[in-house]
């Protein structure tokens, strides 16, 4: 994932040439990760507090364990956005009906 995904103004910049190029959007969609229901996310949650609960340590240290797998964890939730997206705008099923542009970050 590139560094200026992770920063916001590259993103917003990206998103208001979007909104010029495409017009006035239909809809507004936004999607938040649940670390422990989120697939991709869940089962790196569940290894790292696993690895941090096998040692018998206190929360804040568990939670030092999983925020140390951060950057896997946005590699992931970017990858499931991005397939995600991809099979609602392309799938047969046309879950939200013919899309005919998204952005995602």
């Amino acid at each position: 994932m590139k560094f200026d995904v992770l920063e916001s103004r590259g993103p917003v910049n990206e998103l208001a040439a979007f909104v010029r190029s495409q017009g006035k959007w239909d809809y507004f969609v936004t999607i938040t990760a649940n670390d422990e229901e989120t697939p991709n996310l869940a089962p790196i949650y569940r290894a790292a507090i696993r690895v941090a609960s096998g040692r018998d340590v206190k929360w804040n240290e568990e939670h030092t364990v999983y925020v140390g797998q951060m950057t896997v964890l946005l590699q992931a939730w970017y990858r499931y956005v991005r397939y995600f997206w991809q099979w609602i705008a392309h799938s047969p099923d046309k879950p939200m009906g013919n899309v005919k542009a998204y952005w995602y970050r």
